[in-house]
């Protein structure tokens, strides 16, 4: 994964996210990022992970990406997302991060409202017990 050195918030979140995670696979929690988290509320989001099936509830979201949107997800699932084609790209997004137990990047562009933006996003996998993924800090920078 390459992080892109003109972004120094996004570069100390996935610094930080190293420095925490243990030798062996052992993961960060939410309460040791915590910190770095509130200093930087309105780019980030933070998503609930449940299994068996696998949900994703948005314990909140960024006030950027819900005024880029045009709506809240805050405290609703990815099934409530109403775009069917946004929905399956999250939870793919998702998915892809339980599956890789790493932080993940990502960058592009996205057409919404007409208007084409570019996107960054850091996905950072959190474990309240150090091993089983149940949330996922977002970090998501929109043009």
């Amino acid at each position: 994964m390459t992080i892109p050195d003109d972004d120094p918030v996004l570069r100390q979140l996935h610094a930080l996210w190293r420095g925490r995670a243990g030798h062996g696979g052992t993961l960060p929690t939410l309460s040791q990022i915590e910190k770095i988290e509130l200093l930087h509320r309105p780019s980030m989001s933070l998503v609930e992970v449940t299994r068996d099936p696998p949900q994703y509830r948005y314990r909140w979201v960024s006030s950027e990406v819900a005024a880029m949107l045009g709506y809240d997800m805050t405290g609703k699932t990815t099934a409530a997302i109403p775009d069917a084609q946004a929905r399956a790209y999250v939870e793919r997004l998702y998915e892809r991060a339980l599956a890789q137990r790493a932080p993940l990047y990502e960058q592009g562009e996205l057409v919404l409202g007409g208007r084409r933006l570019s996107y960054r996003t850091l996905v950072l996998p959190l474990s309240s017990d150090g091993s089983a993924i149940d949330k996922l800090l977002i970090y998501r920078r929109v043009r």
